[in-house]
């Protein structure tokens, strides 16, 4: 697969707490928006068990950024995810860090067919 450079003007959309949010998302004429994974959606298949019927699947580079893990939430231990033993308890973030690029992957959706689910991937 091709790698593409990402050049991304942040916008900020807090309240995307609900399918209907997206409608207000700029998208292009067909409705579809484009979504970044720097974690879980890094992988097709986990992409594709939240959004199945996403389109041109990539990898690209995003500068700017760095992952780090300091998500800590009660899901880890609910679900079984999170191991005491070994402290690892934190889920994966990434913010912004001017010397740093990291690996992302990026994929379209229809903003019609969406729905709460997507908010799985959420921290």
């Amino acid at each position: 697969a091709a790698e593409h450079t990402c050049f991304v003007e942040m916008t900020v959309y807090p309240d995307l707490d609900e399918a209907s949010a997206l409608a207000s998302l700029p998208g292009d004429v067909d409705g579809y928006i484009s979504i970044c994974g720097y974690g879980s959606l890094l992988s097709e298949k986990s992409a594709r068990s939240t959004f199945p019927n996403l389109t041109n699947f990539r990898t690209a580079r995003l500068t700017g950024f760095r992952r780090l893990f300091s998500v800590v939430a009660p899901v880890f231990f609910t679900h079984g995810i999170a191991n005491l033993t070994t402290q690892e308890i934190a889920g994966l973030s990434a913010e912004p860090c001017q010397d740093e690029t990291i690996i992302i992957t990026v994929f379209d959706i229809n903003k019609t067919e969406t729905d709460s689910s997507i908010y799985s991937k959420r921290a």
